[in-house]
């Protein structure tokens, strides 16, 4: 970053582990956040992560259905394209 001229501000919260003025950092600014603010300013500790990991599982099940069962459910299902193409013209 330095021989590009950039500049980088790093946020980090109170967590014990993050220690302040260890390490001197060239073209980095280090900020920590105040104290109880983490869940205010960080959406990923608010619960979210769940809804990405089931969005995650969603789609690996997805991926794995094989395509000779996604088939055998519409054929079943009874829904063939002529009456469907009929319905579409029909909302069109």
């Amino acid at each position: 970053m330095k021989a590009q001229n950039r500049n980088i501000l790093l946020l980090y919260d109170n967590a014990l582990s993050h220690k302040e003025g260890e390490v001197e950092l060239s073209n980095i600014t280090t900020a920590r956040l105040p104290k109880n603010t983490t869940v205010l300013l960080q959406p990923m500790d608010q619960g979210h992560m769940e809804t990405i990991d089931t969005i995650e599982w969603i789609n690996e099940a997805w991926n794995a259905m094989p395509e000779r069962v996604l088939r055998n459910c519409w054929r079943h299902a009874e829904l063939h394209t002529d009456r469907l193409l009929s319905v579409a013209h029909i909302l069109n």
